[in-house]
């Protein structure tokens, strides 16, 4: 799948299975429902036969949850459209890109979370309607990081020259990305699906140096 290893997709399994643990708990019962979770976790992995310590990651976890009590938690639904009825320009940036979607990507070569701009209203509690511009960021070429179907991927010097020149690694993991030719069949579909508005090319400057730059 190409996962990053930093535990994004077993935290969405608890949040769908109703077990995870929401920021708002640091502050009610904590000890209790932190304790519920860790033994599950602990029989998953114990029937797994795996062999672990917790002691580094559970001490820099706890060094977290401790940072996060200096921040004041608010409701971000009421937050952000407490904004906008006062006619505030708010920004929303997305991660990731519209194929990792977990609905709509390539699946199952996909992330756990909604990447498309309908994800800013389920993250945000805001509704559709209240969406103004939007903004679809894409490069001049196309990369990809980890498994799954890359039509425009170059196997060669070009796609190194790509990588190299763009800067093109995995900003967790530090892998090399997977470079291509811009795919227009795919930017069209991630037009669509996200309801652009305009459209921003970017890191055109990489391809600069090439004799023959290729569209699909």
């Amino acid at each position: 799948m190409g996962t990053t290893g930093k535990g994004i997709g077993p935290t969405y399994t608890d949040k769908v299975s109703r077990n995870g643990i929401r920021v708002g708990d640091i502050l009610h019962g904590f000890e209790r429902k932190y304790a519920v979770a860790k033994a599950r976790h602990e029989q998953i992995l114990k029937s797994l036969n795996y062999e672990y310590d917790l002691t580094e990651q559970e001490k820099a976890w706890m060094e977290g949850v401790e940072y996060l009590k200096q921040f004041s938690l608010v409701d971000s639904e009421h937050e952000i459209n407490n904004f906008l009825r006062e006619e505030k320009s708010v920004l929303c940036e997305g991660a990731q890109g519209t194929m990792l979607d977990i609905d709509f990507g390539s699946y199952p070569f996909v992330t756990s979370s909604n990447t498309v701009c309908a994800g800013a209203c389920t993250g945000l509690g805001v509704a559709p309607n209240r969406i103004g511009e939007v903004y679809g960021i894409f490069k001049a070429y196309c990369t990809r990081v980890g498994a799954g179907p890359f039509p425009t991927e170059l196997f060669d010097e070009t796609g190194d020259k790509m990588c190299t020149l763009g800067h093109e690694f995995g900003s967790v993991t530090g892998r090399k990305r997977r470079c291509g030719w811009i795919d227009l069949v795919a930017l069209k579909y991630s037009v669509m699906v996200n309801g652009v508005t305009k459209l921003i090319m970017m890191k055109s400057d990489v391809l600069d140096t090439f004799q023959t730059i290729k569209l699909v």
